[in-house]
């Protein structure tokens, strides 16, 4: 997933291949959606845990992550 501002920037598209680079490696990888949600995440790529630990060289390190967040009643 990619937020809008960037994939506006890189002229990205749904379905497109993008090689991401990381410390240790680089990843072929498919946008499977663009989202925009009027923050920093804008700018930024999401990708699964496996990915990333690939791309930083940390696999095995960490296993879950826990998020809890604020919200307000509609």
């Amino acid at each position: 997933m990619v937020g809008a501002a960037l994939a506006g920037q890189k002229r990205w598209t749904v379905g497109e291949a993008v090689k991401l680079t990381g410390s240790h490696g680089e990843l072929d990888a498919e946008i499977v959606g663009i989202f925009d949600a009027g923050g920093d995440e804008d700018s930024q790529i999401f990708a699964t845990l496996d990915a990333v630990q690939a791309l930083t060289d940390r696999e095995g390190k960490v296993a879950s992550i826990e998020v809890s967040a604020l919200t307000t009643p509609d």
